[in-house]
Protein backbone atom coordinates (compact mmCIF):
# COMPACT_ATOMS: atom_id res chain seq x y z
CA UNK A 1 0.00 0.00 0.00
CA UNK A 2 1.42 3.65 -0.42
CA UNK A 3 1.14 4.42 3.16
CA UNK A 4 3.45 1.53 3.82
CA UNK A 5 5.71 2.63 0.88
CA UNK A 6 6.21 5.55 2.90
CA UNK A 7 6.63 4.54 5.74
CA UNK A 8 9.97 2.44 4.59
CA UNK A 9 11.14 5.18 2.77
CA UNK A 10 10.88 7.47 5.96
CA UNK A 11 12.46 4.41 8.18
CA UNK A 12 15.36 4.06 5.66
CA UNK A 13 15.75 7.61 5.38
CA UNK A 14 16.17 8.42 9.46
CA UNK A 15 18.53 5.27 9.61
CA UNK A 16 20.54 6.69 7.03
CA UNK A 17 20.60 10.01 8.48
CA UNK A 18 21.24 8.50 12.15
CA UNK A 19 24.02 6.44 10.67
CA UNK A 20 25.75 9.30 8.87
CA UNK A 21 25.08 12.24 11.10
CA UNK A 22 23.75 11.53 14.97
CA UNK A 23 26.62 8.59 15.20
CA UNK A 24 29.73 10.32 14.23
CA UNK A 25 28.61 13.37 15.93
CA UNK A 26 28.29 11.59 19.28
CA UNK A 27 31.31 9.88 18.49
CA UNK A 28 32.97 13.02 17.79
CA UNK A 29 32.02 14.61 21.40
CA UNK A 30 32.72 11.20 23.26
CA UNK A 31 36.24 11.43 22.14
CA UNK A 32 37.03 15.19 22.89
CA UNK A 33 34.98 14.39 26.39
CA UNK A 34 36.85 14.43 29.61
CA UNK A 35 35.74 11.46 31.60
CA UNK A 36 36.86 13.19 34.56
CA UNK A 37 33.56 15.22 34.36
CA UNK A 38 31.16 12.86 34.76
CA UNK A 39 28.91 13.24 37.19
CA UNK A 40 28.39 10.21 39.86
CA UNK A 41 24.84 8.43 39.22
CA UNK A 42 23.39 10.56 42.64
CA UNK A 43 25.17 13.62 41.16
CA UNK A 44 23.33 12.28 37.58
CA UNK A 45 20.06 12.02 39.24
CA UNK A 46 20.24 15.15 41.57
CA UNK A 47 21.42 17.02 38.13
CA UNK A 48 18.47 15.95 36.05
CA UNK A 49 16.08 16.93 39.32
CA UNK A 50 16.80 20.23 40.06
CA UNK A 51 19.78 21.26 37.65
CA UNK A 52 18.14 22.26 35.20
CA UNK A 53 19.29 25.40 33.08
CA UNK A 54 17.46 27.39 30.16
CA UNK A 55 20.08 27.84 27.20
CA UNK A 56 18.77 30.18 24.94
CA UNK A 57 22.11 30.39 23.11
CA UNK A 58 21.14 28.98 19.40
CA UNK A 59 24.89 27.97 19.05
CA UNK A 60 25.03 25.07 21.63
CA UNK A 61 21.95 23.62 20.05
CA UNK A 62 23.23 23.69 16.84
CA UNK A 63 24.59 20.47 16.14
CA UNK A 64 21.55 18.99 17.56
CA UNK A 65 18.66 21.23 15.79
CA UNK A 66 18.57 18.94 12.74
CA UNK A 67 17.29 15.79 14.83
CA UNK A 68 14.93 17.43 17.18
CA UNK A 69 13.21 19.16 14.76
CA UNK A 70 12.54 15.95 12.60
CA UNK A 71 11.40 14.05 16.04
CA UNK A 72 9.80 16.11 18.33
CA UNK A 73 8.04 17.90 14.53
CA UNK A 74 7.88 15.44 11.86
CA UNK A 75 7.60 12.45 13.87
CA UNK A 76 5.37 13.44 15.80
CA UNK A 77 3.08 14.59 12.95
CA UNK A 78 3.55 11.73 11.31
CA UNK A 79 2.41 9.44 14.00
CA UNK A 80 -0.35 11.03 14.60
CA UNK A 81 -1.03 10.77 10.36
CA UNK A 82 -0.74 7.44 11.08
CA UNK A 83 -3.01 6.67 13.59
CA UNK A 84 -5.92 8.93 11.74
CA UNK A 85 -5.70 6.68 8.78
CA UNK A 86 -4.95 3.23 9.83
CA UNK A 87 -8.01 2.93 12.30
CA UNK A 88 -10.18 3.30 9.10
CA UNK A 89 -8.85 0.86 7.14
CA UNK A 90 -7.67 3.50 4.53
CA UNK A 91 -3.95 2.59 4.35
CA UNK A 92 -3.81 2.77 0.71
Amino acid sequence: TTLMKCMIVLSVSVFIFIVTVDVPMYITRYKEEDPSQYLSLGDGLYDASFGWKVARDFDRWREEVAWMTGYFSFAVWGCLAVAMVVPRGNVD
